[in-house]
């Protein structure tokens, strides 16, 4: 073949990345983008593992490839999505990039030289997803929240938030939408991406990225008090420990600049915070009090639940229509309500819409996915229970497939999400029958998986046939629940409990409908 110059190769890697498939998969984007720096680079060595997961993915110095196999996993995936884009938007290309299976470099080729059809390499009938087995428990339990990979993407509005939040926040108007499919109405979404402001209380760092890939503030605007290091502890359903090892405690407030607008707070408390004594109380509830604008006062019992003996679960407190008082703060009074003290770990504020919380969205994937509509979805959170396995399968019935490419099954597993105390939601559940049906790996069809789902404890649907309702194996299947309301801590538990073989769920999303009519 001809001498292909490094201008054509950058020239075809930066028409891949700017590409629909690839705009919508920031994960494969970058690991493509580190890959073929390599290349230009002149580094013919393959990169370990290690050094892909740090350098490419995000991972910690700590990674360890035999408990995480995320760089394997991404791996498939990119081969799999650049194989697409040959056959549809790259099919054209006279340059063509090709990944060969097992391997960790990038070459360059005429599409010649394979006669225009798929590239060598790219061919994944026989290439095995490493440690994805269908229906089988997954090798690690640690893979759910892969956030670092997403900062490419929004490494400007990351920049923008790491200011915002020692200066004012800038109102963004946000509203609702749901999942790009036939069955869902998706009206025009603006992207939940505001700059919001974000507060580790009692931390003295400029600044702390969580594994979601949010910026969080040094403890500011603050009076009273005092900082304390928490003690560390096992806690549940939370994608990042971190934010719950600083906290601020006693008697104290914080006035807070906002631009004028509408906002939604959230607060984070963490167990390790209180006495040790009143966890081994029958009820574990400890009480604060909270006064917002030093006109609405509210006794909050934070609820210290426990899964299991040692896994304790953090509680969030969520509330709708903040706004700054009159002077262009917002007031937020912590008191002893009863308790030792007072305290919080961590205090959020995101723009919003009157009447209505920011969606909350997520997939049962460990990495983001950007649907048709620009909706962000990040990684699950709030669970309990199940396992996360990759599907193969390219579903239909969607403008958005990768939003089903990833589930969690299991025979008993559960959600349970803070929301607003007060209020009105829809949840939106989306699935797709990838393991039972005559063409898939599990056979049968109708009747194979039948399952029940609800939500604080009463029934919205008793054995789901997902294969029966979307009418075949790898179709999707939307279904919608309104009015439904949470429990006096604020929280929606939606659990999934099997009937003949094990419950599912591909993605999940909570919309605000208080201040809508229905």
């Amino acid at each position: 073949m001809d001498l292909i110059d490094t201008g054509q190769e950058r020239a075809e890697l930066d028409a891949i990345l700017n590409s629909a498939a690839f705009r919508k998969a920031p994960n494969q984007s970058r690991f493509l983008r580190y890959l073929c720096e390599r290349h230009f680079e002149g580094l013919s060595e393959q990169p370990k593992e290690h050094q892909i997961a740090i350098e490419a993915l995000g991972r910690s110095e700590d990674f360890d490839e035999r408990e995480d196999s995320i760089v394997r996993v991404e791996a498939f995936r990119l081969r799999r999505r650049l194989e697409r884009y040959y056959q549809t938007e790259g099919s054209a290309h006279p340059l063509r990039i090709a990944i060969d299976a097992g391997q960790y470099r990038v070459r360059f080729m005429e599409a010649r030289e394979n006669g225009g059809g798929n590239i060598s390499g790219l061919v994944l009938e026989n290439e095995v997803l490493p440690d994805a087995p269908l229906q089988k428990k997954d090798a690690s339990g640690r893979r759910r929240w892969i956030a670092a990979m997403f900062l490419a993407v929004v490494s400007i509005c990351l920049a923008v938030t790491a200011v915002v939040w020692q200066r004012h926040s800038k109102l963004l108007s946000q509203s609702p939408s749901t999942a790009a499919v036939p069955s869902v109405a998706s009206p025009p979404a603006v992207l939940n991406s505001g700059p919001g402001v974000r507060i580790l209380a009692g931390y003295s760092r400029p600044a702390h990225l969580d594994r979601l890939g949010q910026v969080w503030g040094a403890d500011n605007w603050f009076h009273g008090g005092e900082a304390i290091v928490c003690p560390r502890q096992l806690l549940a359903r939370t994608p990042d420990r971190s934010i719950y090892r600083h906290c601020r405690r006693g008697n104290f407030s914080y006035d807070i600049p906002l631009n004028p607008g509408v906002y939604e707070l959230r607060l984070y408390f963490g167990p390790s915070v209180a006495p040790w004594t009143l966890l081994e109380e029958s009820v574990p509830q400890y009480p604060i009090m909270l006064r917002i604008n030093k006109n609405s006062e509210k006794k909050l019992f934070i609820n210290f639940s426990a899964d299991g003996a040692l896994n304790s679960i953090p509680d969030i407190r969520v509330f709708r229509d903040v706004t700054p008082a009159s002077d262009g703060f917002l007031h937020l009074t912590f008191a002893n309500g009863g308790s030792q003290y007072a305290f919080v770990n961590a205090i959020e504020i995101l723009p919003s819409m009157r009447g209505r919380l920011v969606p909350i969205r997520m997939t049962a994937s460990d990495s983001f996915y950007a649907d048709t509509h620009g909706n962000i979805w990040p990684p699950e959170r709030y669970y309990r229970g199940g396992t996360s396995v990759e599907r193969r399968d390219e579903v239909s019935g969607t403008a958005d497939p990768d939003l089903f490419g990833t589930e969690r099954y299991g025979p008993s597993f559960d959600y349970l999400i803070p929301v607003a105390d007060t209020g009105i939601y829809a949840v939106t559940l989306g699935f797709a029958e990838t393991w039972f049906g005559p063409r898939v790996p599990g056979g049968g069809g109708a009747q194979s998986r039948l399952f029940d789902i609800s939500c604080n404890g009463t029934s919205l649907v008793k054995n789901l046939d997902v294969y029966k309702e979307a009418g075949g194996s790898d179709r999707a299947l939307i279904k919608t629940f309104h009015n439904l309301h949470p429990d006096a801590d604020g929280k929606l538990r939606l659990t999934f409990t099997a009937s003949r073989n094990n419950a599912m769920i591909n993605f999940l999303e909570i919309d605000d409908e208080t201040g809508q009519k229905l």
